[in-house]
C-alpha cells in the first residue's frame, strides 16, 4: 500500500469500529444502510477538514476498502436492521449524530440490544 493511502487506511479502520456492527458469529462488519459512496462524501468531508492528508479519490478509496476490509460489507437495501423498531431507531440516530462518542454509545447500544434483548421483541 503507497504511502498516500495510509491516512484513508486509517480513517476506514476508525469509521468501520464507530459504525460498523459486528456479526456475532463471523468476521464480517456491517454497514447498515450505508452505500460506499455515501461513506466516502463523509470521508471527503471529514478530510477536507484536516486539511493535512490527501484525499484520495473515489476509485481509489473503493479499492483501498476493498483490498484491506473485504470482511466490511454495506447494507443499502435493509430499511430496518434486523427487522426490530429498536434496531431502527438507534439506526436513525447513528446517521444523524455527528458526536463520534455518541455514537460509540449506540453502537454499544445496539450490541446490547442484539445481545438479549432484540429475540425478546421479536417474540411479540
Amino acid at each position: 500500500m503507497p504511502l498516500s493511502h495510509q491516512p484513508t487506511a486509517i480513517w476506514l479502520e476508525n469509521h468501520f469500529e464507530i459504525y460498523g456492527d459486528k456479526a456475532p458469529n463471523k468476521e464480517e462488519i456491517q454497514l447498515s444502510v450505508n452505500l460506499k459512496k455515501e461513506v466516502f462524501e463523509i470521508y471527503v468531508r471529514e478530510m477536507t477538514c484536516s486539511q493535512f492528508e490527501p484525499i484520495l479519490q473515489y476509485n481509489v478509496f473503493v479499492n483501498v476498502w476493498n483490498s484491506l476490509f473485504p470482511h466490511v460489507k454495506s447494507r443499502p437495501w435493509v430499511d430496518v436492521p434486523g427487522k426490530c423498531s429498536t434496531c431502527y431507531l438507534i439506526d436513525r440516530m447513528r446517521k444523524t449524530a455527528t458526536d463520534q462518542e455518541v455514537q460509540r454509545h449506540l453502537g454499544l447500544a445496539h450490541q446490547l440490544h442484539r445481545g438479549g434483548l432484540f429475540m425478546l421483541e421479536r417474540e411479540k
